[in-house]
């Protein structure tokens, strides 16, 4: 049953509304800020023309190998066919793929495309480190929209548990925090930029170019291949619902950051930081004993079948 709304006095709505006229002028100067730093001036450094053979090989490698690790853990865990997997194990799962998609698939795109780290301008730590300036501004600016709209819309549909925060209630231990911290906040950005962002839009952003050639339809290269890659991106943390509407809000911003630099760094960078204040804010719930209206949760990769029983389950947290 939802709580009911507490009454304000008169001095507390003036107080309100300095507080959320505050909260806004300092937004709108942070955009502005980033408007000064280039944050919204599209890039003219060449970002890589994938093919379509790159892009199929992309998603197929993402998928036999989502695929293939839920099967091992299947085989390994449950031969007799039960589906019933701690969340812990599930987060160790999304790991190991995320992981083996870091690894493999940027070799698959050099074997097809020549990829080099220098093409997703990844390749200097002294661009990684101005790029991540610039990924910390915008994740910034980010946080009030994607906050109000995952509030809003908690308002309307039951939220579903992240697997994240199951571990956290259900399976508290360091390992269990390590294992959150460490696919959460450090590899899922990384594959999902590197999937997303990297090639997906690359090469809606190809596509697009070529099929807009003559028309002048400058829209059609930037906001679509956009927000073609952000419902994807959304639509594949359905089993999180309602997560994927803030998600759709975040994807677009990263999305322009890639526009921005022509790099990726900027990007993993937001990423890394949504995800870690989303992990942050289920640290500090799963301490007060109140996971239910907890901020956002991290971004991670869909689930696949579940994890390798390699940690025990710590006692439960009320």
């Amino acid at each position: 049953m939802d709580a009911a709304i507490p009454q304000l006095t008169p001095t507390e709505r003036i107080l309100m509304g300095v507080i959320v006229a505050s909260l806004v002028f300092f937004w709108l100067r942070l955009v502005a800020l980033g408007g000064r730093l280039g944050l919204f001036r599209a890039s003219d450094r060449p970002r890589p023309a994938w093919s379509t053979a790159a892009v199929t090989y992309s998603v197929l490698v993402y998928i036999l190998i989502s695929v293939g690790v839920s099967l091992v853990y299947q085989y390994l865990e449950h031969p007799s066919g039960e589906q019933n997997v701690p969340a812990a194990h599930q987060l160790l799962l999304m790991t190991v793929v995320n992981g083996l998609v870091i690894l493999i698939l940027p070799r698959i795109l050099r074997a097809e495309s020549g990829l080099t780290l220098n093409d997703l301008g990844l390749a200097s730590w002294r661009v990684w480190l101005r790029d991540a300036r610039l990924g910390v501004l915008m994740c910034v600016v980010l946080l009030p929209l994607v906050y109000g709209v995952f509030s809003v819309a908690q308002n309307y549909w039951v939220k579903q548990d992240h697997p994240a925060e199951q571990s956290i209630r259900d399976q508290w231990s360091p390992t269990v925090a390590g294992l959150v911290l460490l696919s959460a906040v450090i590899m899922a950005p990384i594959a999902e930029e590197l999937l997303f962002r990297g090639v997906l839009l690359g090469w809606l952003e190809t596509v697009a170019s070529r099929w807009n050639k003559g028309k002048g339809w400058g829209w059609v290269r930037t906001w679509l291949p956009n927000i073609l890659v952000s419902v994807i991106f959304a639509a594949i943390h359905g089993p999180q619902w309602p997560a994927p509407l803030p998600l759709f809000v975040l994807s677009m911003g990263l999305g322009s950051l890639v526009q921005t630099t022509g790099r990726l760094g900027a990007s993993i960078a937001a990423h890394m930081l949504f995800n870690g204040l989303s992990t942050l804010t289920l640290f500090v719930a799963a301490a007060n004993g109140n996971l239910e209206r907890e901020l956002p949760r991290p971004a991670a990769q869909p689930q696949p079948a579940g994890a390798a029983a390699i940690l025990k389950p710590g006692p439960a947290r009320g």
